[in-house]
């Protein structure tokens, strides 16, 4: 693998011939920084037999996250069990290459100048967890990179660039149209927590709910941060029947837990897809019964179907654990980029000229299909319920 060294010329970032704007340093990374897990945590693979000939993935997602396990790590999983299974012929494989993106500049500079001047990296995929900026996704185009994403937050690419999963703001649509018919809240809704590293994905998620509600049920911000109990006193005031909960699982928790001790257990709690997560329910516990989700994810966790029981079973013999949010989207990122290099072969150039032509791909999640700027067209958002501390999907989501 040959390596280019990023240095600073002008105004950006240039690797080789490779030029990674300033803007990218600045506005992807995350403050913190920490280990990444154990490497049979991701690849439980590793070690096999090197195969005569390999092309590279590389998925770039927030590794020092402190939700990296349950929710980033199972999408690249799914990439990963993609990748095992499918078959490009004798002595041919495909290899994920993680990226940190909350790595020190510098070093997110280095593996991207790495993955340009490798010519067995042939494509990249957008983990979840974190906001690609413009600047990122136009980088890695401007390689030559066919790009899929599972994150639902950021701008998208070129001809050669798809997404799996809806933008947030979709989220916050479906949450809407389930707040309109919910008697729950025909008293008013409150929205209440946020990002602090992301507030843009909350805003346009509150957004989306005021413009579906259309102003015919009242509609209440609380304070983007606070002690549970003082938001559950300012609920009890506004006289709010529901709750969107913007911010992620802990916080959900506590505040569903504060809700119910304020005497106010009738009141409904929903949130997106951050809240989809296993930590709500052990926090929560029986009190979280009856939570609502937006999420831009499949869940195959109870499917009969034969393909999701495969897929269940294998993931759990890979990885020791139940799929998570976005390990289905991964999979299926994973058999879309196993269906380029098998129609445009296993070139950087071939592979992005074979996504670019794909407008349609039958997966394990459902139909995708494409619009010329790689976005679905129609993206769709699924709704779960807490039951007995297990997500389901309600009917017709």
């Amino acid at each position: 693998m040959r390596s280019v060294t990023g240095r600073r010329m002008g105004r950006g970032w240039h690797l080789g011939r490779r030029r990674l704007p300033a803007a990218l340093t600045l506005a992807v990374l995350l403050a913190a920084c920490t280990r990444e897990p154990p490497p049979d945590l991701v690849d439980p693979g590793r070690g096999r037999p090197s195969p005569a000939a390999t092309v590279r993935v590389a998925v770039l997602r927030p590794g020092s996250a402190p939700d990296f396990v349950p929710r980033i790590l199972p999408a690249e999983q799914g990439l990963r069990l993609a990748f095992d299974e499918g078959a490009l012929g004798e002595g041919v494989a495909v290899e994920v290459d993680p990226v940190d993106v909350s790595a020190p500049p510098e070093e997110v500079a280095r593996r991207l100048g790495e993955l340009a001047a490798d010519p067995t990296a042939v494509a990249a995929v957008l983990g979840p967890g974190w906001r690609p900026p413009a600047a990122l996704v136009a980088t890695l185009a401007g390689a030559g990179f066919a790009t899929v994403s599972v994150t639902p937050l950021g701008a998208g690419g070129g001809p050669a660039w798809r997404r799996l999963v809806a933008p947030v703001g979709a989220e916050g649509a479906a949450l809407g149209r389930f707040l309109h018919d919910a008697p729950a809240a025909a008293d008013g809704v409150c929205l209440a927590g946020g990002d602090r590293a992301a507030p843009e994905g909350a805003g346009r998620v509150a957004r989306r709910i005021r413009r579906e509600l259309r102003g015919e049920v009242p509609l209440r911000r609380l304070p983007r941060r606070g002690r549970p109990a003082g938001l559950a006193a300012r609920v009890a005031a506004a006289g709010c029947g529901a709750v969107v909960w913007l911010g992620g699982a802990e916080g959900a928790a506590a505040l569903r837990r504060a809700l119910s001790e304020h005497g106010l257990r009738s009141v409904l709690l929903l949130g997106t897809d951050r809240v989809k997560d296993p930590r709500f329910a052990e926090l929560a516990g029986a009190l979280g019964e009856g939570t609502v989700v937006a999420c831009p994810c499949a869940d195959v966790s109870l499917s009969t179907d034969p393909r999701a029981l495969r897929f269940i079973n294998a993931y759990a013999e890979a990885f020791g654990a139940a799929p998570g949010i976005f390990a289905v989207e991964g999979f299926d990122a994973g058999r879309l980029l196993l269906r380029a290099i098998a129609e445009g072969g296993p070139t950087r150039e071939g592979v992005a000229r074979a996504l670019s032509a794909i407008s349609a791909h039958e997966g394990l999640g459902g139909a995708y299909r494409f619009g010329p700027d790689g976005e679905l067209v129609e993206p769709g958002v699924r709704m779960y319920r807490d039951e007995g501390g297990r997500w389901v999907a309600l009917p017709g989501s």
